[in-house]
């Protein structure tokens, strides 16, 4: 196995969901343990940016009031657009990126007997 495959391998094993709303979800990479002093103090649109590696159920009409029915691809500077108007989604994705990397935390622990 190159090590392609195997970085992609490691990082697909990290993908959480946050679940928004009518079938609405935003996939993201749990950090790694190295940055989560990063988000000691919190998780910013930055932090959403970075992390956020795709998502299902987004059409036109939830970016644009005149919005169609059309599904639109992912692309992160999208999703960051979106939830910088979007507190309430914003939340749910930023609290989604802390219990990944708390359920993180406690299986290192568990692992290490602590």
């Amino acid at each position: 196995m190159t090590h392609e495959t195997l970085i992609g391998k490691m990082r697909r094993q990290r993908q959480v969901r946050a679940d928004l709303a009518e079938g609405k979800s935003i996939t993201l990479l749990r950090p790694p343990e190295a940055e989560f002093p990063s988000l000691a103090r919190g998780v910013t649109l930055d932090h959403v940016r970075r992390y956020a590696v795709g998502w299902d159920g987004f059409t036109e009409a939830d970016l644009l009031t005149s919005g169609g029915s059309d599904p639109v691809e992912f692309h992160v500077e999208l999703v960051a657009e979106l939830l910088n108007d979007r507190a309430d989604w914003l939340s749910k994705v930023s609290n989604r990126l802390i219990e990944a990397c708390n359920q993180r935390y406690e299986e290192r622990k568990a692992a290490l007997g602590n």
